[in-house]
């Protein structure tokens, strides 16, 4: 057993989670219990704790007799989680609260720093955990915590329709640059702006994955 086994149902989690969101893992693909616990050195309640927790977020389903599976969404399942998406993301951002003082700005600059470096360094992890960072701390800007939890919900559960646009540079530096366009919209306390790019930035990866479906049934 690795040192610090008490992390490792974190860690497997983590671990599946990332080859999800990197293409390394695809839709459909069967999770086996034994080939998990031997990759991870973890015990057969570790996995199944960590594939109950990826279930819970949307990112894994579980067949009963059959097994456990990356979830696959349908282009119905798709449009209608980022029509919840939007609904929720365009409530927060008309609801942001001003005057927004100059550490919020410090504070969005410098993650967003992450995200230029991570893009440029074609790190898709820090990019996938910077990008993260940077919604949340968009989304806490307005009062409503049980609402920023609601969209942190639905983001998590979209994490696997997501990874569809992760393989892309063009697609990870058009995020890049409407993050600096929020940036720019919230200094100019241009709630209507950030609105229209909050439903812009969501488009691209509800697309993919639908471009991606519609692939795999021709």
């Amino acid at each position: 057993m690795n040192a610090g086994s008490e992390n490792l149902p974190a860690s497997v989690k983590t671990q599946i989670e990332e080859s999800i969101l990197l293409g390394r893992l695809f839709p459909r693909e069967r999770l086996i219990e034994d080939e998990l616990m031997e990759k991870f050195g973890a015990k057969r309640h570790m996995v199944r704790s960590a594939l109950n927790a990826l279930q819970s977020e949307g990112m894994v389903e579980k067949r009963k007799n059959v097994g456990a599976f990356v979830k696959a969404y349908s282009a119905k399942e798709v449009r209608d989680l980022y029509e919840v998406r939007e609904l929720l993301e365009s409530s927060a951002l008309r609801n942001i609260e001003f005057p927004l003082g100059r550490g919020v700005f410090e504070a969005l600059e410098q993650v967003q720093s992450m995200h230029d470096e991570a893009v440029e360094d074609g790190d898709v992890l820090a990019v996938i955990r910077a990008n993260a960072q940077f919604h949340d701390s968009v989304f806490s800007l307005q009062p409503n915590a049980a609402l920023a939890e609601a969209i942190k919900n639905y983001s998590n559960r979209t994490h696997v329709i997501r990874s569809a646009s992760f393989s892309s540079q063009a697609s990870l530096q058009r995020s890049q640059s409407e993050h600096h366009e929020m940036i720019e919209a919230l200094k100019n306390q241009d709630l209507s702006l950030m609105e229209t790019l909050g439903k812009k930035h969501l488009i691209p990866s509800r697309d993919a994955y639908l471009q991606r479906i519609s692939m795999s049934s021709r």
